[in-house]
Formats: C-alpha cells, structure tokens, sequence
C-alpha cells in the first residue's frame, strides 16, 4: 500500500518520535492506510492467516449506503486501547459525539470479530441507543 521506501521512513521517524516522547509519526510518515492494517483476524476462516488491509473507498461506501437506504452511516476504526479514527460519515453525523461514545469500544472486536453496529439517535437525546 504504502511501499518500501515509505514504509522505511516510518520506521525512521518512529525510532526518533520515541526518542523525544512522541508516538504515532511511523503512520504520520508512513500513511493512513497503514493504521488501518488489522493483523491476522483470529478464529475467523479464510483470514485466519491474512491480513486485513482498510477499506479503498470509505466515503463512498457511506454515501452509497445513505443514498440507497436514507440514513447517516460512518465507517469508523476503533480498538480496545481508546482509539475512534472515523474513516468516513455522512454530513449529517456528529463526528466528535459519536467519537466519544465509541472511545471504549462498547461494541468489541475480539472473539466477535469486527462488528456492523447499528446506533439510532432518539429525538430530543444526545445519547445514541442500539436497535438490534
């Protein structure tokens, strides 16, 4: 995705971030599309022996989705150590909200692997709830 040149770089600029106290430059360097690499996915056949690379077009997978079904959709990276990367969201998603209601990945990935979650936002509350 990335190359071996630049993928070098990050390894550089990491090393050296470290150094002065400061971490995430190999994906600063390096690229975005990187980060989003899941390592072998477990228990889940055939990708129990590959790796798992980020979407190619997440903006355009959620604008396909609102335009066929009418609702907001978000493609969001989240993981178990507090980190939320919106890939991709509608217009009408309130990034920092839902950045903040996904911080603890309520929804897990480990044995359930990656989730497809469904929030709905209730009229006059500035919570989300699940509808399952």
């Amino acid at each position: 995705e990335a190359g071996i040149g630049r993928f070098l770089l990050g390894v550089a600029a990491a090393g050296l971030g470290r150094l002065i106290g400061r971490r995430g430059d190999f994906y600063r360097v390096a690229g975005r599309q990187l980060a989003q690499i899941d390592d072998f996915a477990g228990t889940m056949w055939p990708f129990d022996r590959h790796i798992v690379m980020g979407p190619k077009d997440p903006q355009g997978v959620v604008d396909r989705i609102k335009a066929a079904t009418g609702v907001e959709a978000v493609i969001a990276d989240v993981n178990d150590i507090g980190k939320v990367d919106i890939l991709a969201a509608t217009d009408g998603v309130d990034r920092e909200m839902l950045s903040s209601y996904l911080k603890d990945n309520p929804h897990g990935n480990d044995d359930q692997q990656t989730p497809i979650v469904v929030l709905v936002s209730e009229e006059n509350m500035d919570e989300w709830t699940i509808r399952l």
